[in-house]
């Protein structure tokens, strides 16, 4: 791939919202492409490789989706299609397999802590 063609795919990645956008951000975006224009390592000076913490919000994202679910699904007339639905469209979630898969892993920590 030609450098123009990797600097046009990641400043594409980085203007819409996704996964890639809101963890790398506009700052290591710009720096990456100034990294391929002056032929250096790309993550040369972005902020991303100092984010040991990136594990941490993930988990603390996962248990607040869990702890709003829980809350949800005992409230008398809501169903668990109806919870789940609300709460992909909350935290921008695009299949009910992976609200699963996050209450799962959320369960199974908890399971850990108490034994």
């Amino acid at each position: 791939m030609d450098k123009q063609t990797e600097i046009k795919m990641l400043r594409e990645l980085g203007e819409n919202d996704t996964c890639f956008s809101r963890f790398f951000g506009k700052e290591d975006v710009g720096k990456m492409c100034e990294n391929i224009i002056n032929d250096l390592p790309i993550e040369l000076g972005c902020s991303f490789t100092s984010k040991p913490d990136f594990k941490a919000e993930k988990e603390a994202r996962d248990r607040r989706i869990y702890d709003e679910f829980i809350s949800l699904i005992s409230e008398p007339g809501l169903t668990v299609t109806q919870v789940t639905e609300s709460l992909m469209r909350k935290y921008k979630i695009h299949s009910p397999s992976t609200l699963w898969a996050i209450r799962k892993r959320v369960e199974n920590k908890i399971k850990e802590e108490q034994s």
